[in-house]
């Protein structure tokens, strides 16, 4: 979930109970949904998790799209509905390191800084526990004026990501 966007809609605290997968059945009505055609999907199928606030007054969350794959499980003795782990996301965002960087902002970025050919690529590795996000990109020139426009890009996608490229 968007850690932003989902503590001002108050989802973060309340969804899921802390060392549980067991929802707040009371707060919040969980769907799952297939993201290409956002029809309700039976328990056990895995898409998209929607979320809908039911106690919330001054700002109703009305079928929220979390973008977070998973599956409903059935419910438990308490009858509460149980959530899966997390398994991936509906769309191209990318987590590095708790930054949200969507590959759509990095090509916008490399598009618009003079000097560099329309073609990049986006490599994510993990070493350990830490992810590690690296853009490759290409200039239009060689020779003297190169290295400040690989550190003209570099400072803007830091500026942008608030993360350290290599």
């Amino acid at each position: 979930m968007d850690s932003r966007k989902s503590w001002v809609l108050g989802l973060r605290k309340n969804v899921l109970r802390p060392r549980t997968d067991a929802s707040f059945g009371d707060h919040f009505y969980p769907e799952i949904i297939d993201p290409a055609t956002a029809e309700v999907l039976p328990d056990g199928g895995e898409g998209e998790l929607i979320l809908t606030s039911l106690s919330k007054e001054a700002l109703p969350v009305i079928r929220y799209r979390t973008r977070d794959l998973t599956t409903l499980l059935p419910p438990t003795a308490r009858s509460m509905r149980r959530i899966s782990r997390i398994s991936g996301r509906s769309d191209d965002m990318l987590i590095v390191r708790g930054v949200n960087v969507f590959p759509s902002q990095v090509e916008e970025l490399v598009l618009k800084t003079p000097g560099l050919a329309p073609h990049y690529q986006i490599e994510l590795t993990r070493e350990g526990r830490m992810d590690h996000f690296t853009v490759h990109v290409e200039t239009v020139q060689t020779g003297p004026g190169r290295p400040a426009i690989l550190a003209r890009v570099e400072g803007t996608l830091t500026n942008y990501s608030s993360l350290t490229l290599a």
